[in-house]
């Protein structure tokens, strides 16, 4: 298995096989098997983001109970301003991690589908899966372009020049 990843649809799983990649897809009602040959892959990235999604959401989980804990010690009250803070402890940390490492993320776009698959902890593997996959993908795509070069006879050159345009006359000059 290359990665998986999560999310509100479903979960999808990425394999490598022999002549493609194989990609699972899991939602609630069905499960999806695709497949991007390597000959048909047209581009490899691999790229960093932050998910602004989970940001958002983390930053207003945390907020408010900072929140609460200034509106308490606002009215003289430090027990339930401690407990606010507290309460804020769980979302700050993520949010902050989510700031300084981002997410890896290495997408395959084939002619007609593509994958995505994420690490968030693990940027080794996903360094190692990027390097391993290109390898793979380069080397099929380098066979397939040797087979055809092989195949295809040399273009045809024309037995004569093609005739060159009239030379401009008075007649034709102004027009």
């Amino acid at each position: 298995m290359l990665g998986s990843s999560v999310d509100l649809s479903g979960q999808r799983k990425v394999y490598l096989l022999d002549d493609c990649i194989e990609v699972d897809e899991f939602t609630t009602s069905e499960v999806l098997r695709r497949r991007i040959y390597f000959d048909d892959v047209i581009a490899l990235t691999y790229h960093r983001f932050y998910g602004w999604s989970f940001l958002l959401l983390m930053g207003i989980f945390w907020v408010l109970p900072v929140i609460g804990g200034l509106a308490s010690l606002s009215i003289h009250e430090p027990g339930l301003a401690i407990f606010f803070f507290a309460c804020a402890i769980p979302f700050i940390i993520p949010f902050a991690l989510r700031l300084i490492f981002k997410i890896d993320a290495i997408s395959v776009y084939g002619k007609r589908t593509r994958t995505e698959m994420f690490f968030s902890i693990r940027k080794a593997r996903a360094k190692e899966v990027f390097d391993r996959l290109a390898a793979v993908i380069r080397r099929a795509q380098d066979e397939l372009a040797a087979k055809y070069a092989a195949e295809a006879p040399p273009p045809a050159l024309p037995a004569e020049a093609p005739p060159l345009p009239p030379p401009p006359t008075a007649s034709n000059e102004g027009q």
